[in-house]
């Protein structure tokens, strides 16, 4: 497989065996009509895709998105969100997202302060 995102809020994931057409598409805006974040939010920002990560087995997907938080999506099943990782917002930077742990049993992210969050 293989993951195509940034220029919208869609993350499209691909199987390389057939890659015009994607398997799945993961949208986060697509699960949310009333957002927690909404007063934070500016009337049309843009919502991108800046990081996405597989864990180590390919079955979970990590994505950060601009002007919003982390989610994580489960690849074989559909494409709503299984979590969302509050307390981190992508503002200003491109912030990096991971997985760690041997088993991916943790998500990593990096903020402009030089500073680590895990979940």
């Amino acid at each position: 497989y293989i993951i195509l995102s940034g220029v919208s809020a869609d993350t499209w994931l691909h199987d390389l065996r057939s890659p015009g057409t994607p398997a799945l598409v993961f949208n986060p805006l697509s699960q949310e009509e009333d957002s927690d974040d909404d007063d934070e939010e500016d009337e049309g920002e843009d919502h991108t895709a800046t990081c996405c990560k597989f864990n180590y087995n390919g079955s979970s997907l990590i994505v950060s998105y601009n002007n919003d938080t982390i989610y994580l999506y489960n690849t074989h099943d559909n494409t709503e969100y299984k979590h969302k990782y509050t307390g981190h917002r992508n503002h200003d930077t491109v912030k990096g997202v991971n997985f760690y742990g041997m088993n991916s049993e943790y998500v990593t992210s990096t903020h402009p302060t030089k500073h680590l969050s895990s979940y």
